[in-house]
This record gives C-alpha cells, structure tokens and sequence, in this order.
C-alpha cells in the first residue's frame, strides 16, 4: 500500500528542477562513457577484465578509474531520479 503526500507547487518545481540537472548531468555522463567505449572498442566489464589481465605498467589507471567513476556516479544519479519519480509513494507497514 502506497501513502500519496501533497506537494506544494514550489516543491514540486524545485523538485522538477533537481530532476532535469540530475538528467543532464547523467547525459553528460554517458556521453563520456560512450567516449571510453569507442576508444577502446570495449565495454567498460571488457575494460576490466583486460586491465585485471595486463602489466601494471601498461594499463592506464587513471583512464581505468575515470571510467569506473563515470559508471558509478551515473547509477547514483539514476538512482536519485528515480527517487524524485517515487517521491510521495510511500510503503505503509501493514503490521
């Protein structure tokens, strides 16, 4: 069971606001990655598993740990969208 809350519009626009830097921000985001994919011509997972296998001196780490940034930071963003998307429905413990 879902318990809906009220917003006030000027919530409710700041909200919508946070949102769309949010979705910006994560557009920003993969177009980085695609970046790193195409110069590689690999996943990020393919990435990994290549940089696990390689010479210490021959990975470059910093582009390894950009990436993987890039990768983390854009989930907690989609994770926080959808958090606004949720807002309002909140479970009620039945019990």
């Amino acid at each position: 069971m879902n318990l809906n809350i009220k917003h006030d519009k000027s919530t409710d626009d700041f909200f919508n606001l946070e949102k769309q830097r949010m979705l910006n921000e994560i557009n920003d985001l993969k177009e980085k990655i695609a970046n790193y994919k195409a110069k590689y011509e690999m996943s990020f997972k393919e990435f990994e598993i290549m940089v696990q296998d390689a010479d210490e001196e021959t990975v470059n780490w910093e582009e390894y740990f950009d990436w993987k940034s890039l990768l983390n930071k854009r989930r907690i963003l989609e994770r926080e969208v959808r958090s606004i998307d949720n807002r309002g429905k909140m479970p009620v413990d039945e019990n």
